[in-house]
């Protein structure tokens, strides 16, 4: 549902409530303007009703109780009434909260409410003065009218809170229906991976663990295993062999250029031996603008840097990385990868499909070869370069033992990062 559309609904409603509200004022106004010429009206029969029988000598209270009982029962109006003469003081009724008393003790009827209005007659002939006091616009219609704008917000409100459900529950349903930014392609082949189904664990712990007391910084955090559920975007399985065989055979045409020998004439990736002093210089600039940083070791068993698989394995990585001068030679069968600006969810979610890929090439040349990928990254942490590769090989290693988990990360502890720095200071 477009936003335009709740505008309209919102305004729909606010529409309503002012209605209701004015609806409720203007029926309150127009019951007391009647009430004037309604009143007034009521008091003048009441006083022709009650005044013969008042300025009879002969007539007793007795007599005033039946015809005074009829005009309260006719006439809802009136609130209370008082007669007031040398002989007799009548209220009715006698404990009537608008009685009040002058300097002089004499009765009179008095109020501060705008919707009582109160007349008073005294008779030329027999001094007998009649006060009565009534109501401008009767309660019971305040009530009706309280009672229809009540009614009229109740369902407006429930209306609403029905409206607003239903948005929540549209808005869910077009979140889960919405596609994927990544789609498989269509001609994308279906396959199974048997006995690696990564997982997710942030209780694991890595093996070994005493190798890392060597380092001041020590037991920060516990490996993380990934669980691999939604693949990742992946070309057509001909399509790619066509693209690979193609940047094989283009590079293979195009002369290497290194004067510097910075690049492995083999993958032409960084070598090894340059992998600290890069990451060293790296976690400095990490640690500076504070971003995160995660080193990558992804190794694969049987399948060295001179086989001919490899150079595929190599378009690979690089169709995912393409900067050469962050990936590093690892071992004689593995690869270091510096990705800048990724978390460990980040670097989790591209381990698996750079995983995925490599995997699905594999199984498409009958070779079997055990992958193991080991991720550990800065977390904002101040940490030297050797600490970093520890956590990345110890993580690998933890790989290679669980062959249900080719992927595992290791999991920075906040609480005990904290604990060992307040223990080097």
């Amino acid at each position: 549902m477009t936003t335009k559309k709740i505008h309209i609904f919102s305004w729909i409603m606010i529409t309503i409530y002012i209605g209701v509200l004015v609806y409720f004022i203007l029926g309150i106004s127009n019951k007391i303007s009647i009430g004037q010429n309604y009143t007034e009206k009521e008091f003048f029969n009441t006083i022709q009703t009650i005044s013969p029988i008042i300025e009879d000598p002969n007539s007793t209270t007795e007599d005033l109780q039946i015809p005074i009982k009829n005009i309260f029962a006719n006439n809802s109006n009136i609130t209370a009434l008082l007669i007031h003469s040398k002989n007799r003081n009548m209220i009715f009724p006698s404990d009537s909260e608008l009685l009040t008393k002058d300097s002089s003790g004499n009765k009179n009827l008095s109020t501060s409410s705008t919707l009582i209005k109160i007349y008073s007659h005294t008779s030329d002939t027999s001094e007998v003065t009649i006060t009565i006091a009534m109501y401008l616009i009767n309660p019971n219609d305040i009530y009706k009218l309280a009672r229809v704008s009540f009614l009229i917000i109740l369902a407006g409100t429930l209306l609403t809170i029905m409206f607003i459900l239903f948005i929540s529950n549209l808005t869910i349903t077009e979140y889960r229906e919405q596609p994927s930014e990544k789609k498989v392609k269509k001609n994308k082949p279906s396959f199974k991976i048997k006995s690696e189904n990564l997982k997710r664990s942030s209780e694991s712990k890595i093996d070994n663990i005493e190798q890392l007391s060597k380092l001041k910084v020590d037991n920060m955090g516990e490996p993380s295993e990934s669980k691999l559920e939604n693949i990742g975007e992946y070309v057509d399985e001909d399509e790619n062999s066509n693209n690979i065989n193609k940047k094989i055979s283009d590079l293979e045409k195009q002369p290497v250029s290194d004067p510097l020998n910075v690049f492995s004439a083999i993958t032409g990736y960084c070598h090894e031996k340059d992998l600290d002093s890069r990451l060293d210089s790296e976690l400095s600039k990490a640690a500076s603008a504070e971003y995160d940083l995660s080193l990558i070791l992804f190794q694969i068993q049987n399948i060295n840097h001179d086989d001919k698989l490899s150079k595929q394995i190599i378009n690979i990585i690089n169709s995912y990385y393409d900067d050469k001068n962050m990936i590093f030679n690892y071992k004689n069968n593995g690869y270091a990868l510096l990705l800048q600006y990724k978390d460990l969810n980040d670097s989790m979610e591209f381990a698996e499909k750079l995983y995925t890929s490599v995997h699905e090439l594999l199984l498409k040349n009958d070779v079997e070869a055990n992958i193991g990928v080991g991720i550990s990254t800065r977390s904002v942490r101040i940490i030297p370069n050797s600490r970093l590769i520890l956590e990345a090989e110890q993580a690998l290693h933890h790989a290679y033992e669980e062959p249900d988990l080719p992927i595992v990360a290791f999991k920075v502890n906040p609480e005990k990062y904290r604990q060992c720095l307040k223990e080097s200071m």
